[in-house]
């Protein structure tokens, strides 16, 4: 009964990853094999996780593989415990919360095992949990237990949701999704989902950066950075990007600097453009961090979104070719390539 219910809980996931293949092929595949491989190293050190366990008291919070952007929203809670990684752990203990090491859970959970969620509950027997979109399929057994634990599964967005989706939103069996705008709690209520909706605007604004300057901007050569939307897993859509880059390379000529920010996706297109002669860069130089930084463009990105919430100037392109990531005047400045 037991591997029938693990099985049945994978299935489950497999069936929502096949959804989200469909609109994305390949995406939620590529790194099934690592995560294998990552479980099987760490099995011998599973009789210390287990161990560090009985020494957690009860907790009515777990915040589990908290986004390093939300930290601040997070501080001040009581009586919670941390489930992250090494910097997760330093923040935890400057806030005086407990902490475990996400990994054995993650890890097991890649090979469908509930287990270590299970003792988890057991011994610290949580209200809440606050997980993240972006889902793994350790968020998601996490989720496939509130009910026999009588735990209240909260969802907070990591980034948007897309305008077209096969309803395969991460979030959509959470008792509470917290999201960034109307917007996107229009495409999550349009999915069916009928649990509670938290709208939160400063959900992607950034507490520790510097405010825009368009005069350093312009005294910096006028970089334009065109942010990358990750479209490896379809060759006609990554073509298309390469083509729109070559002739805003042309219009702009050397009155502004064209730079490309990589999405984490970008596999050919880096090799691509570089031969072109459009730089490639995804560190701060290219981020709406440096103040350096003032207008960016792109077609799919919830960095896009972020800029913006900076003050940053963002143009959004528009096209039929592009599936449509964003809803009507999310992005407040658009320019329709069908129309060019």
């Amino acid at each position: 009964m037991f591997y029938f219910y693990i099985n049945l809980i994978s299935n489950r996931y497999l069936i929502k990853i096949r959804e989200r293949e469909e609109r994305m092929p390949g995406f939620s595949t590529a790194f099934f094999f690592p995560r294998i491989i990552k479980t099987l190293c760490f099995l011998p050190f599973l009789p210390f996780f287990l161990f560090s366990i009985l020494f957690l008291n009860k907790s009515k919070t777990i915040i589990y593989r908290p986004q390093k952007n939300h930290r601040k929203l997070l501080e001040n809670l009581r009586n919670t415990i941390i489930i992250g990684d090494y910097s997760d752990r330093i923040w935890a203990k400057d806030n005086g919360y407990n902490f475990l090491f996400f990994y054995p859970i993650y890890c097991f959970s890649n090979l469908g095992s509930n287990f270590l969620w299970e003792f988890l509950l057991v011994k610290i027997y949580p209200v809440r949990i606050l997980i993240w979109t972006d889902f793994g399929l350790d968020q998601f057994l996490c989720v496939n237990l509130k009910n026999k634990y009588s735990i209240n599964i909260w969802c907070i967005q990591h980034g948007l949701f897309p305008f077209k989706n096969n309803r395969d939103l991460d979030g959509y069996d959470c008792d509470v999704n917290i999201v960034s705008s109307k917007y996107q709690k229009e495409i999550l209520r349009n999915t069916g989902y009928l649990g509670k909706i938290i709208i939160f605007n400063r959900l992607f604004k950034n507490y520790y950066t510097m405010q825009s300057s368009k005069d350093k901007w312009q005294s910096n050569g006028k970089p334009i950075i065109f942010v990358g939307p990750g479209y490896s897993y379809d060759k006609d859509l990554e073509s298309y990007v390469v083509n729109i880059l070559i002739q805003l390379k042309k219009i702009l000529k050397c009155d502004y600097k064209l730079i490309y920010r990589p999405h984490p996706r970008d596999l050919h297109i880096v090799k691509k453009l570089i031969q072109l002669g459009i730089p490639c860069e995804n560190n701060l130089s290219s981020s709406y961090h440096n103040d350096v930084n003032f207008v960016f463009i792109g077609v799919k990105s919830t960095f896009l979104i972020e800029a913006q919430n900076f003050g940053k100037k963002v143009f959004l392109l528009r096209g039929s070719i592009f599936p449509q990531y964003f809803a009507q005047g999310e992005i407040e400045l658009e320019i329709d390539l069908n129309n060019l």
